[in-house]
């Protein structure tokens, strides 16, 4: 708010970065987690208990002030009347980390640091559906602030503390939660989605066979994606996919009418799409087909990353984009596959290291177009199949 009223330093402002992580609410309520959990880090020399004690106790009231912000509109007021005052903002990053600012530095140097610890399957391990960064989308909306851009969901990193935008974000009880993130997305031109499937707000607390299906909230993601009209550059990440529940991880739900892209919310098309990268998605050759097919006239980039096709083979996909996507300059396959297995807890050492296509389009000056294998430890997408050079 100081910034926001500031008559000088408001007009410098371009983004807003969102820290999403959330105190823990076993630790806030039972000094002896907290004790544990401090053990686990050896971060903290004292061997006091009293000196532990009086860290526990400022945890737990940050935890309680957050709660207590969370509810009583303070935050969403505050970020809408900030908006009002800012009218250069362009972008928004979710950030799964913590991001200590200047003045709680102090309070914050001896305290486990904000989400769930790393090994964590806590309620703070991934959002809820009444998180805060919901209010930021709600104060967007709510002070018709039109400028945002660019929309960056941060992916975590691997062993730091984080709490996970989750697609519990995606579940909407009241009428115009629909309405404000379609609005935020709306006038988007660049996105960058990391999105968690973990969905521990129930799997910590009820029986698997509890869980709320996340079909409402797949719903709801593809209605919000297909919004996002004015897209040019969009990367979309999956993170734990198989937690969705088993029978759609090898395909077994999805009807075979439906495309499994247009099932998590990437049937769309955006007309002015330049630019496409899809991590962890498991899919079928024809969805990712298709994907191409429909931007192919505006497309220039195109990368999967770790993803699998459940049916079909990678080198139709590299055939669609080398013979009928000329368009397409940029085009990377970085370690994907044919084989669920290959994914899987279950699968060998071995099966591992041998399967993951890796390669790029090369595009000569005559206009020759070729796809080439980039790891020779690793098989060749081609696999002895016969692929046609473009002349």
């Amino acid at each position: 708010m100081q910034v926001s009223l500031h008559s000088v330093y408001s007009g410098y402002v371009r983004e807003v970065i969102f820290d999403g992580t959330l105190y823990d609410e076993v630790l806030a309520k039972d000094h002896r987690c907290y004790q544990r959990s401090e053990q686990k880090t050896d971060e903290f020399n004292s061997s006091s208990f009293y000196a532990m004690r009086t860290r526990w106790k400022r945890y737990h009231d940050l935890y309680e002030e957050q709660e207590t912000m969370n509810v009583d509109g303070v935050l969403l007021q505050s970020i809408a009347r900030g908006l009002g005052n800012m009218q250069n903002i362009s972008s928004i990053v979710y950030s799964p980390h913590q991001h200590a600012i200047p003045v709680e530095r102090k309070t914050l140097r001896d305290l486990l640091t904000r989400g769930a610890l790393p090994g964590r399957l806590g309620k703070n391990r991934t959002t809820s559906w009444d998180h805060p960064f919901r209010q930021l989308i709600g104060a967007v909306f709510m002070s018709e602030y039109a400028g945002i851009r660019q929309l960056t969901i941060e992916a975590p990193r691997e062993g730091h503390s984080c709490t996970e935008l989750s697609l519990e974000m995606f579940r909407f009880p009241e009428s115009n939660d629909l309405l404000a993130v379609k609005h935020l997305f709306r006038r988007l031109v660049r996105l960058n989605f990391n999105l968690s499937i973990l969905n521990t707000q129930t799997r910590d607390l009820h029986p698997p066979t509890n869980i709320d299906p996340p079909t409402r909230q797949l719903e709801n993601l593809a209605k919000v994606l297909g919004a996002a009209q004015d897209l040019r550059h969009l990367s979309f990440g999956i993170l734990d996919w198989k937690h969705l529940h088993e029978p759609m991880w090898d395909g077994g739900s999805i009807p075979e009418e439906r495309s499994i892209v247009d099932f998590i919310g990437l049937g769309a098309t955006w007309p002015k799409l330049r630019s496409l990268r899809l991590e962890g998605i498991y899919a079928r050759e024809q969805d990712l087909c298709q994907v191409i097919t429909r931007h192919k006239e505006t497309l220039r980039s195109v990368i999967f990353a770790k993803s699998t096709l459940c049916t079909g083979l990678w080198i139709e996909v590299v055939n669609e984009v080398v013979f009928n996507a000329s368009m397409i300059t940029t085009f990377v396959l970085d370690n994907v596959n044919e084989d669920a297995g290959a994914w899987s807890a279950q699968a060998d050492t071995r099966t591992k290291r041998m399967l993951g296509y890796e390669g790029h389009l090369v595009v000569e000056k005559d206009g020759d177009r070729e796809f080439v294998d980039t790891n020779p430890d690793k098989l060749s997408v081609k696999n002895d199949r016969h692929l046609v050079r473009w002349e």
